[in-house]
């Protein structure tokens, strides 16, 4: 009987093609990662987030499920709206670079402020803003 093997390239393609997939496995990682999330919050609730994660990652090209995660993760850990940095954004948006290579490039030590700034970006106000679709 023959195995079937996957590369993690070719499980990233088969995530990213099919958006239901991706959720479900961008949720498995939340739960991975941030467990008490899911005491915390109401799982339609960390459903949107997912999605809402997924739109607003897309204008950037971050086509990798790697990527994904630490988008969907920095979110939790820095703040929702981190993306919004300027300095962040701007390397977010390099389509030069791979994805991964990029959140190399944002790790780097001269990004520290771009981080500490990023995280102004925080509070209730940053989830209620798209969650509602007007500000809290």
């Amino acid at each position: 009987m023959a195995t079937l093997t996957f590369t993690s390239e070719q499980m990233n393609r088969l995530a990213l093609a099919d958006r239901s997939r991706l959720e479900t496995d961008l949720l498995q990682h939340l739960l991975e990662v941030r467990p008490r999330l899911f005491e915390l919050y109401p799982m339609p609730y960390l459903h949107w987030v997912v999605q809402d994660t997924l739109d607003i990652a897309a204008p950037f090209g971050l086509a990798d499920l790697e990527a994904l995660r630490v988008f969907l993760q920095l979110r939790f850990d820095v703040a929702p709206g981190f993306w919004r940095e300027p300095a962040i954004a701007q390397v977010l948006d390099r389509r030069d670079l791979a994805p991964m290579a990029r959140w190399q490039a944002l790790a780097q030590e001269s990004f520290g402020d771009a981080w500490l700034r990023a995280a102004r970006y925080q509070g209730a106000g940053e989830w209620r803003e798209r969650y509602w679709g007007a500000p809290a």
